[in-house]
């Protein structure tokens, strides 16, 4: 990376990572407080609804990442004519995209009642209200968004996470004081649809101040060539996207239907703390993610698998820590917090981390292929995915329950995007044998395993306390960095990352 993708990287994963830090904390504090005054059902539906809202994302068509794509070279270049041709383009597309959603999702709900188990005892009627708004709120995020987009793609993330910890702290503020007052769900998702709108509005204001050029009428359309290039990309990343929506967010709605609709809302507290794991993740991913593109526009294949090298290299490491960390404490965490009558068995919750480790480990393979446009040659990939995935879950769902249905999940990514991506990434970037990619890969699966038995054999000793928690933690992140540094210590990538910190260090003490 040059000098100014560093400074504008590490910026962002700063502002990122405070932002995200205030999410967690106001975001644990209003889950508890919905569990405590409004139960166990009303988490199982908000769970569900939030899976289903998930799933109708597949309208977006991954339009986003192609619009970033679209954005990089221009920007770079300084070509405003470019960027605001291509922006008002993109307001199109989502206007539609915001429109298709409120169709669909409208069409859905006749279905929801085949959904929700008997175990829900919340009338009909109070149900599809509650989905109206959740819609409404979907619907919300769409609009305006092309300017968000403007904005990440100018490597000027840390204005979206300024406005993320403004807006967050209102959120969740109100949120949490009318539960205390109005003890009512409907209140409580009405009040997050406002706020969505309102942050809206606030970055489209700031976008027009700070691009003024968007705010006019580019002085003629998009090129055809330009928009039929654009319209190739977003129907290759359809394939990819639907297979990706269908692989990642259909186990709560089939756990639902399958399992129980209450297990949904033990589920969703597990996944929040995934999410939230996942969030300061994607501070990091999103933080590099223009950087990746600029370097993109180089096409400078050795200095590309370089930077790759050193991604997938970090990618892994906290893969490894993070999961590891959700097997020894998950339980733990979740019986000092809300208590032991909602906790998984301990197979469903280590399948569970195993999924988080797959999926952030392979975060570089994912960066990269999106920045460098490689929307046609994974089109396919997914949906064969999703369809391994479905009919996997249904099977296994029946056969071991819960556990069964998230185990289809590891299975099918292992047979197809696991795999065959890295492959096609090496082929048409890096131009080299993905060979030593793999190696790496299963040598620190391997290692995961091994300390995953190890970790599953000393919980039968150690309390569930909160102390023991910070000693668990404390002592996998010593074991996870030995491996590291016994593997990694004299690779390219280990001395990348300890002369990075050193420049970061140095400049903090400066």
């Amino acid at each position: 990376m040059t000098k100014t993708r560093k400074v504008n990287s590490i910026r962002n994963v700063v502002l990122g990572l405070t932002a995200q830090g205030l999410y967690l904390l106001l975001n644990f504090i209003c889950r508890t407080i919905l569990i405590w005054k409004l139960g166990r059902q009303v988490l199982a539906i908000n769970g569900l609804y939030s899976n289903i809202l998930s799933l109708l994302s597949i309208a977006e068509l991954g339009i986003g990442n192609i619009f970033l794509f679209s954005l990089y070279k221009p920007l770079a270049e300084n070509d405003t004519d470019k960027v605001n041709q291509i922006i008002h383009y993109y307001k199109k597309l989502y206007n539609a995209i915001a429109l298709i959603v409120l169709i669909i999702g409208l069409c859905v709900m006749p279905f929801l009642k085949y959904l929700i188990s008997s175990d829900i005892t919340i009338s009909l009627k109070n149900l599809n209200l509650y989905y109206i708004v959740f819609l409404a709120n979907s619907v919300f995020s769409y609009l305006l968004v092309y300017k968000r987009s403007l904005i990440n793609a100018d490597q000027k993330n840390y204005i979206i996470k300024i406005c993320g910890i403004i807006f967050d702290t209102l959120l969740y503020t109100l949120q949490i004081a009318f539960l205390f007052w109005f003890k009512s769900y409907l209140v409580y998702l009405i009040t997050s649809c406002v706020v969505t709108l309102l942050q809206n509005i606030t970055i489209n204001i700031i976008a027009d101040h700070k691009y003024p050029y968007i705010k006019q009428k580019p002085f003629k359309p998009i090129e055809q060539a330009e928009k039929s290039n654009i319209k190739r990309n977003i129907v290759n990343t359809f394939f990819y996207k639907i297979g990706n929506v269908i692989l990642n967010n259909t186990d709560a709605i089939l756990i639902s239907t399958i399992v129980s609709t209450l297990v949904v809302g033990y589920y969703s507290n597990y996944n929040m703390v995934i999410n939230a794991l996942n969030g300061l993740i994607n501070i990091i991913v999103m933080a590099i993610f223009a950087s990746v593109g600029n370097l993109a526009t180089e096409n400078d294949a050795k200095k590309s698998l370089k930077i790759f090298n050193v991604m997938t290299s970090t990618f892994i490491y906290i893969a490894m820590f993070c999961s590891l960390c959700l097997i020894a404490c998950f339980n733990d965490f979740i019986t000092i917090w809300i208590g032991a009558e909602y906790l998984l068995d301990i197979k469903t919750v280590v399948v569970i981390a195993v999924t988080f480790y797959i999926n952030t480990a392979v975060s570089s393979i994912s960066m990269f292929r999106e920045n460098y446009g490689l929307f046609k040659e994974v089109k396919w990939l997914m949906i064969s995915a999703a369809i391994i995935n479905i009919g996997l879950s249904i099977w296994f769902g029946k056969l071991w329950g819960m556990f069964g249905i998230l185990l289809a999940t590891i299975v099918s990514k292992l047979f197809t995007t696991l795999s065959i991506e890295p492959l096609i990434l090496y082929k048409n970037v890096f131009k080299v044998n993905p060979a030593k990619y793999y190696i790496k890969q299963i040598l620190f699966f391997a290692a995961y395993c091994g300390l995953t038995l190890l970790i599953l054999y000393l919980n039968h000793f150690i309390p569930a306390k909160f102390i023991f928690l910070l000693v668990k933690v404390a002592i996998i992140f010593i074991a996870v960095s030995g491996c590291f540094v016994l593997f990694f210590f004299k690779t390219d990538e280990f001395k990348y990352l300890v002369d990075m910190a050193k420049e970061v260090l140095f400049k903090k003490k400066k």
